[in-house]
């Protein structure tokens, strides 16, 4: 789903995950990215990108965005921090908000960021 997000981020200055919040790129030269929690509404647009790009159902696109979300606040609830690869890492703060650490380089789906350690099968 990560590399779903990058590739919408590439065409839109803003990507809302339903029911998570919203990646916004604030600023273009060096990337900044930033996470908003309060735009969490379902604008539909990933839904629509994921039925274009990976020809599936509405009600199939909804479900993978529906288990992303599960997987990430089952992770953050539990006092874990959530990996984005090549985005940063969410965690819950102290105000019991998302808090959202940019990596240094958000990547595009073209450029390939340096990896500490290969990535799975």
């Amino acid at each position: 789903m990560e590399k779903t997000l990058i590739r919408l981020l590439e065409l839109n200055n803003r990507v809302i995950v339903p029911d998570l919040g919203a990646f916004i790129i604030r600023q273009q030269d060096p990337k900044e990215l930033v996470f908003n929690d309060l735009l969490a509404f379902d604008d539909g647009m990933l839904t629509d990108y994921i039925i274009q790009e990976d020809k599936l159902s509405k009600s199939e696109a909804q479900n993978r965005i529906r288990q992303f979300v599960e997987k990430i606040r089952k992770k953050i609830n539990s006092g874990d921090v959530y990996q984005l690869e090549n985005l940063g890492s969410l965690k819950i703060d102290s105000s019991s908000r998302i808090a959202f650490s940019s990596s240094e380089t958000v990547s595009s789906s073209s450029e390939k960021a340096p990896k500490s350690e290969p990535e799975p099968g």
